[in-house]
């Protein structure tokens, strides 16, 4: 799987600093029938990266193995403490520890508004 970048820039992924935050994505083949990957095995994680400083917190996905999706779950008590300047990476950990960059990018980390 070759690493695409993707930002994560515009409202309707930007994590909103003390909510909870969610994505969901989908892991599938590069084939024409764009089969989902089996991540029987596999380990999905989120990570953040602060623009600033070298520093990165990293979150598990939790995956449906045969239909390849994973779920990211950041909870509200997390984004609070994200960075305002960061970027992200969907890292993909196969069953026999091979790790690749799935996507890639700018991630809009925003003050909640009430």
């Amino acid at each position: 799987m070759a690493a695409r970048r993707y930002d994560l820039w515009d409202d309707r992924y930007a994590i909103r600093r003390g909510m909870p935050w969610s994505l969901s994505v989908r892991c599938r083949q590069p084939d024409a029938d764009r089969t989902p990957v089996d991540l029987t095995g596999a380990a999905i994680r989120f990570e953040v990266h602060d623009v600033r400083v070298e520093s990165a917190r990293s979150f598990p996905a939790s995956t449906v193995p045969e239909t390849g999706w994973a779920e990211i779950v950041i909870g509200a008590a997390d984004t609070a403490t994200l960075p305002g300047e960061a970027r992200y990476r969907i890292v993909f950990t196969d069953s026999l520890g091979v790790e690749s960059v799935l996507l890639y990018g700018r991630l809009a980390v925003l003050e909640a508004t009430l």
